[in-house]
């Protein structure tokens, strides 16, 4: 699963990480010295070893302007703080390591890995945490001298830093995350309501990475849209882009099934497509194969391009729109995304998309 997240790219080009797995190593602490001081007049001055200084933290900080891990990705598989600095002569103690800080999107768990426990949850934008603690840095002969040994020779080395074999898990945080097969018309929608721009092309798989929107209302609230790449049968297996992309969906807080009423994506041409009820009711049993009572969260379906008069097979839209809502539980909203598309984020764009200028 980890090498399938490396190959995916967004439509930048740039590669798409969301699952890392990194060793993570603070820093080693300075050792101290072992000098006799030799000052002007007096040769014999006594002990003038310095501490070594403490190594390099390992810092973790939540930020706003990363969406994946592929920067964390390029610093390698074994990232180790700086080491502190040794101590020198006339007391003076070795400069302190300094931290190294790892910057990770919202929404991103630090697992360990021997334990298997999740470490941090970085799930607020400003969040710092400390991760590893640097190793203390060693004591100089100075620090030895009192009034009973008043010339130490010893001085203690630095200890070494902490070790983490850590996994890095990137999960949307979301109010709301769109669900449907691919080429269901999920990032027009989403283009259509928010200012966000995902990829948008006339076939499957055009989205390979979460996108997030921001819908604003007239009272000021706002609602955070997470368009899911695109699911299909046996993701639970992980077929398709399967679980890689099933983990964006555990953290949104309602989800929202789109389905394409003009014609539903199949792997081989040759098969039939398949009716919208059919893909709500598949949709609902891969939620559930992934996690239990995840299916619970949907409160609505989207019926796209119903700017379309008629299916592939000739059938008037307007019938399956009946049907549909006949057959499905939830409540059901004709929507035409490519319409809403063409007037705009606004009003006008939005009367299109809740589909009130469907006929």
């Amino acid at each position: 699963m980890f090498r399938r997240s490396a190959a995916l790219m967004d439509k930048s080009g740039r590669r798409f990480v969301d699952n890392l797995k990194v060793l993570l190593s603070s820093g080693t602490g300075g050792d101290g010295a072992s000098i006799m001081a030799h000052e002007h007049g007096n040769e014999f001055a006594g002990p003038g070893g310095g501490n070594g200084g403490n190594g390099g933290n390992i810092m973790i900080k939540c930020v706003k302007d990363k969406y994946d891990l592929s920067h964390i990705k390029q610093l390698g598989t074994q990232l180790k703080a700086p080491d502190g600095c040794c101590g020198y002569a006339r007391e003076a103690h070795g400069k302190r390591g300094k931290d190294m800080w790892l910057e990770v999107p919202l929404g991103t768990e630090i697992i360990d890995v021997d334990t298997n426990e999740v470490v941090y949850d970085m799930n607020e934008v400003g969040m710092e945490v400390l991760l590893l603690e640097g190793g203390q840095g060693g004591k100089g002969n100075a620090a030895f001298a009192n009034k009973w040994h008043h010339s130490p020779i010893e001085s203690t080395r630095g200890l070494p830093g902490n070790t983490m074999l850590a996994q890095l898990e990137l999960k949307s945080i979301a109010d709301c995350g769109l669900i449907g097969y691919p080429n269901a018309g999920k990032s027009s929608l989403l283009s259509a309501i928010s200012s966000s721009k995902p990829a948008v092309a006339p076939y499957a798989f055009t989205t390979l990475r979460p996108y997030i929107g921001v819908l604003h209302d007239l009272y000021g609230n706002t609602c955070r849209i997470a368009d899911i790449p695109g699911l299909m049968e046996g993701a639970y297996e992980n077929r398709g882009l399967g679980h890689q992309f099933l983990r964006h969906v555990e953290r949104t807080k309602t989800l929202a099934f789109v389905v394409d009423m003009h014609s539903t994506y199949t792997p081989d041409p040759k098969e039939p497509s398949m009716e919208p009820w059919d893909v709500v009711a598949l949709l609902q049993c891969e939620l559930e194969y992934y996690l239990p009572n995840l299916s619970e969260r949907a409160i609505m379906v989207f019926a796209n391009k119903m700017d379309q008069e008629v299916d592939t097979n000739g059938r008037p839209l307007v019938d399956k729109l009946k049907e549909l809502t006949d057959r499905v539980t939830l409540p059901v909203f004709p929507v035409s995304a490519a319409l809403g598309i063409a007037l705009g984020p606004d009003r006008q764009a939005g009367r299109a998309v809740g589909g009130h200028s469907v006929h």
